[in-house]
């Protein structure tokens, strides 16, 4: 499985990632795809957005005088998406105008599903298409909240096969892996990338986008991030193909960061040091208890946010930075020491630790 062009993009789509394919015109993206749909016996819909208006999706007005009512009334390809084992493919997706690109992410986003009266079926899979914009006809950059939806994937040309076919006329079908049971291994994802991001929160989300990117991080990336990799377990893909998806959802940085991180996890749980769940080895590897202070700011913010966040948590959370303070980290920890302060109001640390830290305390909260 490992070796299969493109297999990145036909598992994300399977597992329900909203998948972009980029490439120049001409090298079978539609074709593999539509294969794609077929041997997971879905019923392939290509879509062109500039062959539609948007009142075409979202309906036309039908006058229906006995009942005294106008009502709307779309495509019927919008009606047979509400029915299970369809496969959505939005070709040529940048030439369509603004006004259409408003009405599709409708379809495309996960989470909404929807047009009008109509909500579509919960496996319906979405992918899209698109070529360079400087060859594609009257084509213009996606917005930023448009990039956001997709995994966005640099289309692998099957080259091979299409020499095999020229030859005899016959081109070989791409082998395409159908993802069966993924979901097994979706709460180890969604723990790596927690832990992931208590320890690196600014990738959490991304507050400028630069000009050029396709992809970067948000909330809905991450969720995807989480799918994609257990669809890739479910398959046996190659631990290099890793990095190629994530950067496809978050970007290069923080996909190269996450995936080395997740192949060699061994960190602590913020979350579970705070509850009382796990203790800290004072003694551990350097880079085990380096994550811990940003990783404790992020989880008594978090906590705070659902209302959950006790003075015992933050007791324990003092408790682990004024350790490592005292073993020389004070530069590490005076500054989440102070942020958690802040996150819950009001705290004072327990008499025992300011009696066991003394000047320490004084130092760090000064």
């Amino acid at each position: 499985m490992s070796s299969l062009l493109n297999l990145p993009y036909y598992v994300a789509a399977q597992v329900g990632v909203p998948s972009m394919a980029w490439g120049g015109t001409g090298v079978a993206k539609t074709a593999s795809i539509e294969a794609c749909a077929v041997a997971a016996g879905k019923v392939f819909h290509a879509f062109l957005p500039t062959h539609h208006l948007p009142e075409e999706m979202t309906g036309m007005p039908a006058v229906y005088r006995e009942e005294n009512m106008v009502r709307m009334v779309p495509l019927d390809e919008m009606h047979d998406l509400t029915l299970p084992d369809r496969w959505w493919h939005l070709d040529e997706a940048n030439t369509g105008s603004s006004m259409m690109r408003a009405v599709t992410l409708s379809i495309v986003n996960p989470t909404e599903r929807r047009i009008g009266r109509l909500t579509f079926a919960p496996d319906l899979i979405v992918t899209a298409a698109a070529n360079p914009p400087e060859i594609a006809p009257n084509a213009t950059p996606f917005e930023g909240s448009v990039l956001n939806r997709f995994f966005h994937w640099k289309w692998e040309t099957p080259v091979q096969d299409f020499l095999t076919g020229i030859e005899t006329g016959v081109y070989p079908k791409p082998s395409i892996p159908v993802v069966k049971n993924s979901s097994i291994g979706e709460m180890a994802w969604g723990r790596k990338i927690r832990l992931f991001l208590e320890s690196k929160p600014d990738f959490v989300e991304t507050k400028q986008v630069e000009p050029d990117a396709l992809s970067f991080p948000s909330l809905r990336q991450w969720a995807y991030v989480k799918k994609g990799c257990a669809g890739l377990d479910s398959v046996g893909a190659d631990p290099k193909v890793y990095v190629k998806f994530v950067s496809g959802c978050v970007g290069q940085t923080a996909a190269t960061l996450f995936v080395q991180f997740a192949q060699a996890m061994d960190l602590y749980s913020a979350r579970e040091v705070m509850e009382g769940k796990a203790t800290v080895n004072f003694n551990d590897k350097l880079d085990r208890l380096f994550q811990l202070p940003s990783a404790l700011i992020f989880h008594a913010q978090m906590a705070k946010d659902e209302g959950a966040l006790t003075d015992d948590m933050v007791d324990r959370a003092f408790i682990v930075l004024l350790t490592l303070g005292e073993k020389g980290m004070v530069d590490a920890v005076k500054q989440p020491l102070s942020a958690i302060a802040l996150i819950k109001p009001g705290y004072r640390p327990p008499q025992q630790y300011r009696e066991r830290f003394g000047s320490l305390l004084s130092q760090i909260m000064a």
